[in-house]
């Protein structure tokens, strides 16, 4: 297989993975919304299993991109993906690896974005939680008066202490 057909097949398959990984965050809000745990555990080992294979296609294309940049006499590091449309040569190649690129780019926007919303839905529902443990666990203290005017308090009882 040519250089160009296996940066095409590597920059698909990433494609391919990063879609699966925003649908599986836009079930994740869902989720969270819902306060399905159960569910959400299964979709967080799928989000790992997706993770993994990203990490490993990002060093695949990472190999492939510096293998073409020193076929074209480039310095790798100094290779974009911006860059990389215009050195295929062929203008149909080009515009075909310059969709792709601004396909991914999208996808890694709204991915940044879902990802956004699940963390802050996350941090609304661990302060929920904590709220309601402090509530369960946390009367205030009441306030004991003695003979010379002076006040003092009380122990702290939790909810499960306390006479209702």
């Amino acid at each position: 297989m040519t250089d160009e057909k296996q940066l095409f097949a590597i920059f698909d398959e990433l494609l391919q993975a990063h879609e699966a990984l925003l649908s599986l965050a836009h079930e994740k809000k869902d989720i969270l919304i819902k306060g399905e745990l159960d569910k959400l555990s299964a979709l967080t080992g799928q989000e790992w299993r997706w993770i993994q294979r990203i990490e490993s296609l990002e060093k695949e294309r990472m190999s492939h991109v510096a293998a073409f940049a020193r076929k074209k006499g480039m310095a790798e590091e100094s290779l974009t993906a911006r860059q990389l449309p215009s050195l295929l040569g062929d203008p149909f190649l080009s515009a075909r690896m310059k969709g792709m690129i601004e396909r991914l780019t999208s996808v890694l926007d709204e991915l940044k974005k879902a990802n956004e919303l699940n963390a802050q839905l996350l941090r609304q529902s661990l302060a929920f939680v904590q709220m309601t443990l402090d509530l369960l666990t946390d009367i205030p203290n009441s306030i004991q008066y003695h003979e010379r005017g002076t006040t003092a308090s009380a122990p702290r009882r939790s909810f499960f202490d306390a006479k209702v």
